[in-house]
């Protein structure tokens, strides 16, 4: 839902391969080296957040502040 919501509004929406083979084979894989990435979203627990920081190792991005809404966040 929230990747339509974004491509409705003219975002282009790169998934993780894992995901993009189970679940929205209709955005296109993250490819390291073919997509800049402005922004990420996560959905999910600490593991999920740093899976999504491992997706990034050896980048020049900052790993951006969590915001929690629940106990346990890293």
């Amino acid at each position: 839902e929230i990747a339509a919501w974004l491509t409705a509004r003219g975002i282009k929406v790169v998934v993780e391969r894992a995901v993009h083979a189970s679940e929205v084979s209709q955005y296109e894989a993250y490819q390291p080296d073919k997509h800049a990435v402005d922004f990420c979203i996560t959905l999910g627990g600490d593991g999920t957040v740093l899976h999504l920081a491992s997706l990034f190792e050896g980048q020049d991005a900052p790993l951006p502040p969590v915001i929690s809404f629940a106990m346990g966040t890293l």
